[in-house]
């Protein structure tokens, strides 16, 4: 036992090695520490998380590190001086126990601070691999970057599933490589230097047979699916039309075995590639279509409209579903009329209430609208707009604060101001424009644009079809909802 209380004060013999067993010392506690706290805490806290991932074990480790150079330097030093040089611990170990049983105590010391290292180090790994996976760390530790992001999923239908089986899913290779392309967006985060909004599309996912299709099945038959599309005029009645639609999603029929519908696009039979012309991949160049019932084999051939032939090709892509399910999570209103249509559909603000519409739209577009102040400043705004626009309405807090309530939400859930995020800079892929949209190059008319051709039977050209039939059929069409019969009227939202 002597030789180990002989050995400590090495420890603290210069202050590199004093800095060291501090450093190690220290972060070893803190890990055990907030390790035993977020067992027992209620709710899970990113920023300790965050502290136990990527600070502590980097201190733990640097510390054990800097411990043997320190004796290096100061075993050098000595030898310079003149000084008798005492083995390092070590050796002296090693030897001393090759010719009697003295050292034991020093070398069961090693042993137990190996063990406890060992220990501490698997206790931080483990914690740091599964809170790097947890949602909670995508989402909310890089917290102004990822902000709209994560707010987003947390109001999807996918808030349950963990982002990693989405943007990285099973198998060592991705995961190193995710986590090597976290390093490099955590500078990024760190210095400031990150791009607001976050660009789109994600260039690192995987394709989605490795990641969707680990719980949506292609092979599953869905048939048509009916949509009901609201809209609500800015006038005095917010007069409601309504558009209803029997959406050929498809998928393997059971009879015939074949893919049909809109999910032909990605079924396991058919492959389709296309050029990619431009870094949001609306502009798409050359398609080709391959059968893969048997031998893979091209039957189409789409070329471009003649102006962009000549772009440069940035990358050749096989479609699959997030080609066209661009935003299966992270879904955002693509217009402040969007948003209204979609939340007075669904009751959350009062169609009875005069102007509502129209009123509610204005409001919403304001810029950089702070919380928590913002229900406030919204029932402001709606009441400047019924006193001045509206008189002849009377207002009464009942009707507004609801109704300023509701806005202040919608407007958190789409505008983060501080990553240049508003109205329309997400996009969803799966249908056309919205209402007062400009945008052309959107969803199927990316390559269902009317220009793109082929060489047909003869010569002729033939243009890859813009039939709408392809896709849906409109079963209603800018309807009053007072005027349908009572089968589609079980259709709406109560």
């Amino acid at each position: 036992m002597n030789s180990v209380f002989s050995f400590l004060p090495r420890l603290w013999s210069n202050w590199i090695t004093l800095l060291g067993a501090i450093l190690t010392t220290c972060s070893a506690l803190a890990i055990v520490l907030v390790f035993t706290v977020g067992l027992f805490a209620s709710g899970a806290n990113p920023y300790a998380g965050a502290i136990l991932v990527l600070v502590l074990p980097f201190l733990f480790i640097a510390g054990l590190i800097i411990i043997p150079i320190g004796f290096h330097i100061d075993h050098r030093a000595r030898a310079k001086t003149g000084v008798a040089v005492e083995l390092n611990p070590a050796q002296h170990a090693f030897r001393t126990a090759l010719g009697k049983g003295a050292a034991r105590p020093l070398i069961v010391f090693f042993a137990i601070a190996t063990a406890v290292n060992v220990l501490v180090f698997s206790i931080g790994g483990q914690a740091a691999v599964q809170h790097m996976d947890s949602a909670q760390f995508c989402g909310t530790t890089c917290h102004t970057a990822m902000e709209p992001e994560w707010t987003a999923y947390a109001d999807s239908q996918h808030s349950h599933v963990a982002c990693v089986e989405c943007h990285i899913g099973s198998g060592t290779k991705w995961e190193v490589k995710a986590k090597l392309n976290g390093l490099n967006q955590l500078w990024g985060v760190v210095s400031g230097h990150y791009h607001r909004p976050v660009p789109v599309p994600v260039e690192q996912l995987r394709p989605s047979r490795d990641t969707c299709e680990q719980c949506h099945s292609q092979a599953k038959f869905t048939g048509n699916k009916v949509v009901v599309l609201p809209h609500f005029k800015p006038d005095q009645s917010n007069t409601p039309v309504y558009n209803i639609l029997a959406v050929h999603v498809g998928g393997r029929d059971e009879q015939s075995g074949k893919y049909q519908g809109i999910h032909w696009h990605a079924g396991h039979q058919t492959e389709v590639v296309y050029e990619q012309l431009d870094e949001a991949r609306n502009k798409v160049g050359k398609i080709r279509v391959y059968d893969l019932t048997g031998e893979r084999k091209l039957v189409s051939e789409y070329l471009p409209p003649e102006r962009d032939r000549s772009l440069p090709v940035l990358s050749v892509r096989s479609m699959d579903c997030i080609d066209c399910h661009d935003r299966p999570t992270h879904v955002f209103d693509a217009s402040a009329t969007a948003a209204v249509d979609r939340v007075m559909g669904r009751g959350g603000l009062d169609p009875k209430l005069p102007w509502l519409a129209a009123a509610a739209t204005a409001a919403l577009e304001a810029k950089d609208v702070q919380a928590p102040a913002s229900a406030a400043r919204f029932r402001t705004a709606l009441d400047e707009t019924y006193r001045t626009l509206h008189p002849e309405v009377k207002m009464t807090p009942e009707m507004l604060d609801p109704a300023a309530k509701t806005l202040a939400a919608l407007y958190h859930r789409n505008v983060f101001p501080k990553m240049n995020v508003g109205w329309g800079t997400y996009r969803n892929r799966l249908g056309h424009k919205h209402e007062g949209e400009k945008v052309a190059e959107i969803g199927c008319f990316r390559c269902h644009d009317g220009e793109h051709v082929k060489t047909g039977p003869g010569g002729a050209p033939q243009t890859l079809s813009q039939s709408c039939e392809l896709c849906h059929e409109q079963i209603v069409a800018g309807d009053d909802p007072a005027t349908l019969e009572a089968d589609l009227k079980q259709l709406l939202p109560r």
